[in-house]
């Protein structure tokens, strides 16, 4: 890698980092993205770079993992951050290419967690096959890669907007994940963050 690549890797990295931004820090992302536009030439998921703040920061950085232009490591710490700061991961659970990206790259998932939520994981993995995992949506949304060991959560994402969109009917899910499948623990909302083509024996369930 030559120094002037070292150094724009080094600025998309620090970017990527501070997705919330604001002044001056808004110009660093606009020169993070035309770095990005100039050396990628993955384009599936350009519509959600144009119309969405945080997410398109998201692609951004999955658009860079695909070309190998940022490692695993700082890949999925940085992705955890953002993804977690967006509310509205339809968008991105439902393009084709983000779906193909992560999907490749998901055994690596793991670098994603901290030292409390590898403990976690251990002890997940350790004594069962398989784990029981929620998904609550406004509306039925099934094929996310956001799921929860706690039903308590899933119910609570399920109807935290029921009475703001009445015409979208609250749904939890229940799914089963191989532990062959399953690579990354998020403490925050006891999040399983898995493609759903590993969740099995999917099932609605009737939450009242």
């Amino acid at each position: 890698m030559s120094p002037v690549d070292a150094v724009a890797l080094e600025i998309k990295i620090e970017g990527y980092l501070l997705c919330r931004l604001n002044g001056v820090k808004k110009i660093l992302t606009i020169r993070i993205y035309m770095i990005i536009i100039i050396y990628n030439k993955e384009a599936g998921m350009q519509d959600i770079i144009d119309k969405y703040y945080k997410a398109g920061g998201i692609c951004m950085l999955v658009q860079d993992l695909s070309s190998n232009e940022i490692e695993e490591d700082k890949f999925w710490g940085a992705f955890k951050h953002l993804y977690q700061e967006v509310d509205e991961t339809h968008v991105l659970n439902t393009n084709k290419s983000f779906q193909s990206i992560i999907n490749h790259h998901y055994d690596m998932a793991g670098f994603s967690m901290d030292d409390e939520e590898h403990q976690k994981y251990e002890e997940l993995i350790d004594s069962h096959e398989e784990i029981t995992i929620y998904r609550g949506t406004l509306g039925e949304f099934e094929h996310g890669y956001s799921w929860t060991t706690d039903k308590k959560i899933a119910i609570w994402f399920a109807t935290r907007y029921s009475r703001l969109y009445k015409d979208k009917k609250p749904v939890v899910y229940e799914g089963r994940l191989n532990i062959m499948n399953f690579h990354c623990f998020w403490k925050k909302e006891q999040e399983v963050f898995v493609p759903p083509i590993y969740v099995e024996k999917k099932k609605l369930l009737d939450i009242g």
